[in-house]
């Protein structure tokens, strides 16, 4: 079966009720059948016209849907692109943060071990320091043995003279100073790093949820769309249940219309062309013929009211035609 005539079938079982509400109503008692089959083929072509209109409606809501469709799975189609990528991307910065934080690490061990070599110097400085107090304590208490202080500093085997005791000292205080100064350094590079890292996870994570939230959207619309899908695909199983039931009726009048065509065909004594499936024509014939029995019909009743004994001089062929058409 071809998309148009099931098409055809479904409109016009749609909308029948309708349109056939909004047609004329005729008192078939009153009318002839040739009439009653005009009104019949009259009604049908309004259904015919009604039923192209209403076909062109859904052709265009179906290539609507279709469109929407499309553009849906291509915009599916994109943000399962963008979501693979920013994987890609999230991928790339794990591995980067596993590398800045294994180089964090390595610099707080190394901070650490400078710490320890701070603390044994911080001791180191604490105890010269100390040491100086009690020297120069010592020293005040014995200035007066200046003179063996600088012997016994001769006779030492670290130092030589007093003065590189001092130089000792200074040395030791640079050194920490640059210690402590470099390892604050470093303790802000990593809050800055660690900062970077945490703003930088939020704003994917907020990125991932818009996305995810877009999709969602997305499936909704596209479970809306599959919906009414399903819905016309039952108003289409409806439509070609109907149109089996319209088809059938017009086969029923077309088969009527024949046999009485044939039946006037054959009381006329005409030739019948069996090939031949113009209702159309066969009606025409049948009305002529309908029309010229009723004038008879009507010039013998006319007559036999004016004079009774006129109907006894019809001719026996008048008579027989007469019956024929009554019965």
């Amino acid at each position: 079966m071809s998309l148009q005539t099931p098409m055809d079938d479904f409109f016009r079982s749609q909308f029948e009720d309708k349109l056939l509400a909004a047609a004329p109503r005729y008192d078939n008692d009153h009318l002839t059948p040739a009439a009653r089959l005009l009104a019949k083929r009259r009604e049908g072509l309004e259904v015919e016209t009604a039923l192209k209109s209403q076909k062109e409606e859904f052709e265009r809501k179906m290539d609507e849907i279709s469109m929407q469709r499309e553009t849906l799975e291509m915009k599916e189609s994109e943000l399962r692109t963008k979501l693979m990528s920013h994987q890609k991307h999230f991928k790339d910065i794990e591995v980067k943060c596993s590398r800045a934080l294994r180089k964090a690490e390595q610099e707080e061990q190394l901070a650490g071990e400078q710490a320890s070599e701070e603390q044994r110097l911080r001791s180191e400085l604490a105890r010269l320091t100390a040491h100086r107090q009690k020297q120069q304590q010592r020293l005040e208490k014995l200035k007066h043995c200046a003179v063996y202080m600088e012997r016994s500093v001769e006779a030492a085997e670290e130092f030589t003279e007093v003065q590189e005791v001092i130089n000792r000292h200074q040395t030791l205080s640079s050194t920490r100073k640059d210690l402590v100064e470099h390892d604050q350094a470093n303790q802000d590079a990593i809050d800055n790093e660690r900062a970077c890292l945490t703003k930088f996870k939020e704003e994917k994570n907020n990125e991932m949820l818009s996305c995810n939230n877009q999709i969602a959207q997305l499936q909704a619309v596209n479970e809306e769309a599959k919906g009414t899908t399903v819905k016309w695909e039952g108003d289409w199983a409806h439509i070609q249940n109907t149109a089996a039931e319209k088809t059938l009726t017009i086969g029923q009048i077309r088969m009527a219309t024949r046999n009485l065509f044939i039946l006037i065909s054959k009381y006329l004594k005409q030739e019948i062309n069996e090939t031949s499936d113009d209702t159309t024509t066969m009606l025409d014939r049948i009305e002529v013929f309908i029309k010229d029995l009723a004038e008879i019909t009507q010039i013998l009743q006319s007559d036999h009211a004016m004079n009774s004994a006129s109907t006894l001089s019809l001719t026996p062929a008048m008579a027989r035609y007469q019956e024929d058409f009554l019965a």
